[in-house]
């Protein structure tokens, strides 16, 4: 269907009546005295044939407008499933690579050795606070920490926790010194049999045992001082014993007691 050549009441709308006033009055002047064509013929040729092609273009430019509205909807169609597609296949590599990215934290365990007064991971890393976010110390990149491509290594980058604290103490002596603690994970976390690697861990939970006295809270204020002076949040807040196999066993059943509490989206930062 041709567009109008132009608005109704436009300019051309005047200067075609005009010319066909004009067109008129020349035919019958011709008539009157027998005059078989004049020069203007040829202007009026070359205005008709321009018409002619303003009204195809008029045509494909309503076939175009058409065939976008068409193209528009498909791209829109298939947008939608490129994202159902490509959110398929993010949870299918992150389902390979036992990865899990959760609205809420996610929770394992950790132990601490006691080392001049302040609490060292397994890899000899300070905690100076309670929470610590990760990174690759084989500078094999940023992003996507902790890596689950084999990219860095053994053992793999990430902050360690354990499915359950049983893993951490089974191998313990009788008077280890240090602290179990139940952590949230956040962020990125990859899964493996028995415990966890994630990018950001907070303690929720501390249980710490050194010169015979122990301490078990979930305080926040009270494992802040305990990861800056472990010695004197013990003093302060901790009971006498020594470490034996009773003493373990009441810290960890503390620490999974606190695990089957109730979650909230609060824990979530760390």
């Amino acid at each position: 269907m041709a567009l109008p050549l132009a608005p109704a009441g436009s300019p051309d709308d005047d200067d075609r009546a005009e010319l066909e006033r004009l067109a008129g009055e020349l035919r019958r002047l011709q008539m009157r005295y027998g005059i078989a064509g004049v020069g203007s013929q040829r202007l009026d040729d070359l205005v008709r044939s321009r018409r002619g092609r303003i009204r195809i273009i008029d045509e494909q430019m309503a076939e175009l407008a058409a065939e976008r509205r068409r193209l528009v909807t498909e791209v829109a169609g298939y947008q939608k499933a490129l994202r159902l597609a490509r959110s398929h296949e993010i949870d299918q590599l992150r389902k390979e690579h036992a990865e899990a990215w959760s609205p809420f934290a996610i929770r394992g365990y950790r132990f601490w050795h006691l080392r001049q007064g302040r609490f060292y991971g397994a890899a000899r890393t300070l905690w100076e606070e309670p929470h610590l976010t990760a990174v690759c110390g084989r500078g094999a990149g940023r992003d996507e920490v902790p890596h689950s491509d084999g990219r860095c290594g053994v053992p793999a980058c990430g902050i360690y926790a354990a499915k359950h604290p049983h893993l951490l103490v089974r191998n313990l002596g009788g008077s280890w010194q240090g602290a179990l603690g139940l952590v949230e994970l956040t962020g990125k976390v990859v899964e493996h049999a028995e415990g966890y690697r994630a990018l950001h861990a907070r303690v929720v939970a501390l249980a710490v045992v050194a010169g015979g006295r122990w301490l078990a809270t979930d305080d926040a204020t009270v494992i802040a001082v305990a990861f800056y002076d472990p010695i004197h949040a013990l003093a302060r807040w901790g009971e006498l014993g020594r470490c034996g196999q009773e003493l373990r066993t009441n810290l960890v059943e503390y620490l999974m007691k606190r695990e089957a509490g109730p979650w909230t989206s609060e824990s979530n930062s760390a």
